[in-house]
C-alpha cells in the first residue's frame, strides 16, 4: 500500500511539473486585459484547434479574427486582431520552480511599437524595470556622433518608436528600432550615416533580461 502511494505521488509529481512549465494552462487563464477580445473557452478551442493541425482562427469577441500562429509548450504568439500581435513567453528560473511570464503586445502599422510587460505564473504585475531595462531610440545612434547632432536628430525624429520580438528558443528578445520608417528620403539620407539600425539582443541571464 505504503509502495502504491509513493508511486502515485510520483506520477503526481511529474505531471505538476510539467503542467508548470506548459503554456497552455497560464494562456486559458490570462488576464481580460491581456486577451480581452477572446474568452476562456474561445482560447481552449485556439488551443484545440492548433494542436489538431486545423487553421486555429476563431470569430473573437468584437467581430474580428484572432488566430494562433505559433504554439510550443512555453511559448505562443497569436494575431489577437487585424492590428495587434501578442506573444507569450513562460521562462522557468533554474535555480527554483518558479517562473516569469513575458507578454509581448505589439500594435502593426506604418510605425509598429510594442509594450513589454512581466508577470508571475499567478498573473500578478511584476515591476519591468526589475528585470529589463527598457532600450531609448539613443540605442540605436552611433557611439561617436556628435552631441549637436544628438541634438538635431532629437527634434527631427516626429516618431521613436521601438517594436519587440520574443525569439522563444533562446529566451532573447530582439529590440528594433522602427521609428526609422517615419524619415523622409531625404531625410534618410541626410541622417543615415548616423544612425545604427541593427536589433538590440537582449537575454536571459540569472533572472534578468542584459544586452
Amino acid at each position: 500500500m505504503k509502495k502504491h502511494c509513493l508511486i502515485t505521488l510520483f506520477i503526481l509529481s511529474c505531471f505538476t511539473s510539467s503542467y508548470s512549465q506548459n503554456i497552455k494552462p497560464y494562456f486559458t487563464i490570462a488576464p481580460d486585459i491581456i486577451l480581452g477580445y477572446v474568452n476562456i473557452n474561445q482560447r481552449k478551442d485556439l488551443i484545440d484547434l492548433y494542436e489538431a493541425k486545423q487553421n486555429a482562427a476563431i470569430k473573437n469577441q468584437l467581430g474580428g479574427t484572432t488566430q494562433v500562429d505559433t504554439m510550443s509548450y512555453d511559448f505562443i504568439k497569436i494575431k489577437l486582431s487585424t492590428l495587434t500581435d501578442i506573444e507569450i513567453k513562460l521562462i522557468q528560473n533554474e535555480s527554483d520552480t518558479t517562473g516569469i511570464i513575458v507578454v509581448n503586445k505589439t500594435i502593426q502599422g506604418q510605425y509598429p511599437e510594442s509594450n513589454l510587460a512581466f508577470y508571475t505564473t499567478s498573473w500578478n504585475t511584476i515591476v519591468p524595470e526589475t528585470l529589463f531595462e527598457a532600450p531609448v531610440w539613443t540605442d540605436f545612434i552611433r557611439k561617436d556622433t556628435p552631441e549637436a547632432i544628438r541634438y538635431e536628430l532629437m527634434h527631427e525624429l516626429a516618431y521613436r518608436n521601438i517594436s519587440y520580438e520574443l525569439i522563444p528558443q533562446t529566451n532573447q528578445i530582439k529590440v528594433i528600432p522602427s521609428f526609422l520608417n517615419s524619415f523622409s528620403k531625404e531625410a534618410i539620407e541626410k541622417w543615415n550615416s548616423y544612425f545604427d539600425d541593427t536589433p538590440l539582443i537582449y537575454s536571459w541571464n540569472e533572472g534578468r533580461y542584459v544586452k
